[in-house]
């Protein structure tokens, strides 16, 4: 059901691309990782987004940026938004992961981290408004901004400046981060969208 919706949207959404380009950052726990930077076209200052991609990783082809996420990076840049993608798979090494059962990086270790770096990267642009950023994630992605926003979080220790001003995810297993924590809070307003009728990933078993 998801696939297709997905793909009934890329055949009738304008394929107007947004521009971008792959920008070298720190992740927030030391690692060099990378994202995609798009940008709209004046020169701002602006809100801004920070993505968490799904499992399927950030890439496709030749080191382009995957359908989902530049159709979302267009929909944000037409919107006003400065967007940073961040890539938390292919610095590592890795590709796709939905496949694997013992995944080398983990939604709730290294991606928080991850996306602590991507709000400073943001806060040092001067086309950024440094206390409107949000973070947005899918699926895994939605899973990283759990662990990324909740109260307590260790990523959080890193911040230097505003933290994020509002959070969205799309289709996360809540379960990941409430079979590991009693009394979960997020520190920010959070929205979470979660389809009825998902056949990915069972509903029932996200909240």
């Amino acid at each position: 059901m998801r696939c297709l919706v997905i793909l009934v949207w890329l055949f009738l959404a304008p394929q107007a691309w947004a521009s971008g380009a792959w920008e070298e950052f720190w992740s927030a726990d030391g690692t060099i990782i990378r994202g995609w930077l798009a940008t709209p076209e004046d020169d701002g200052p602006h809100a801004a987004v920070v993505m968490m991609h799904s499992c399927f990783g950030l890439v496709e082809g030749a080191d382009e940026l995957a359908a989902h996420d530049k159709a979302w990076a267009d929909i944000l840049t037409d919107g006003g938004y400065v967007v940073l993608a961040v890539d938390s798979y292919t610095p590592r090494g890795a590709g796709s992961l939905c496949q694997e059962r013992d995944r080398p990086v983990l939604a709730r270790a290294e991606r928080p981290w991850d996306a602590i770096g991507g709000l400073q990267f943001l806060q040092e642009r001067s086309d950024v408004i440094d206390d409107k950023i949000a973070i947005m994630g899918w699926s895994n992605g939605a899973i990283s901004l759990l662990w990324t926003v909740r109260d307590g979080a260790s990523a959080a220790t890193a911040l230097d400046g505003p933290d994020f001003r509002t959070a969205v995810g799309y289709y996360p297993l809540c379960n990941d981060v409430l079979s590991r924590m009693d009394n979960y809070l997020p520190r920010i307003p959070v929205l979470i969208q979660i389809g009825a009728d998902d056949d990915w990933t069972d509903p029932e078993k996200k909240i």
